[in-house]
């Protein structure tokens, strides 16, 4: 069973907590009281918006207006590092918005009906979801325009694919997250 957001303690409307005040918040806990609040996986975000004149000029203004998704090669630009902006140190936790439909999968992608919401053109509306089954959580790329990497190789549009603790998804050119268990994030923000 998914946790509901309104269970997490400072997350935004697109489903994020600032880095800088959970950092303070592990330091404020012990570790039960922080594992207590925080019981599901996060997503660390690395990097995001990619702004860069290639990933601009992939599609023209009239396809951006009207598919808003900039599909690009991903295995070309997997190569190539990604500038920080908007999504950069913020933390994403695995959990359910109030009113979603599905409630057995965490939906990520670029609509605002996400679970969690990531406001980058080269991430599909619905990029992809999570799930969990006996603690066991995966990732499916719902046949996104720009793919899924984890851990660098391309994942298969429509495949379940099991993560484990500290694997690294790179959703579309623009966005890098790495999945991390509550007791290893804990330990990150703690700098251990």
């Amino acid at each position: 069973m998914t946790m509901p957001m309104k269970t997490v303690p400072g997350v935004d409307a697109e489903g994020f907590v600032a880095r800088d005040a959970l950092c303070h918040t592990a330091t404020e806990s012990s570790d039960e009281e922080f594992l207590a609040a925080f019981r599901t996986p996060a997503l660390v975000m690395n990097m995001t918006e990619d702004t860069s004149p290639s990933a601009r000029s992939v599609a023209s203004e009239k396809e951006r207006s009207q598919k808003r998704t900039i599909v690009v090669d991903l295995a070309a630009e997997a190569q190539r590092p990604v500038p920080r902006s908007r999504y950069h140190q913020r933390i994403a936790f695995l959990t359910k918005r109030a009113g979603n439909p599905f409630p057995h999968m965490i939906s990520l992608g670029r609509s605002m009906n996400n679970d969690v919401v990531l406001l980058v053109d080269t991430v599909s509306k619905f990029q992809g979801y999570f799930i969990t089954k006996n603690g066991l959580w995966s990732f499916t790329d719902q046949h996104s325009a720009n793919g899924t990497l984890l851990n660098g190789k391309l994942l298969e549009k429509g495949t379940r694919y099991d993560l484990a603790d500290g694997d690294r998804l790179r959703l579309g050119t623009a966005v890098e997250a790495q999945f991390v268990m509550p007791a290893t994030l804990l330990k990150q923000l703690r700098g251990a």
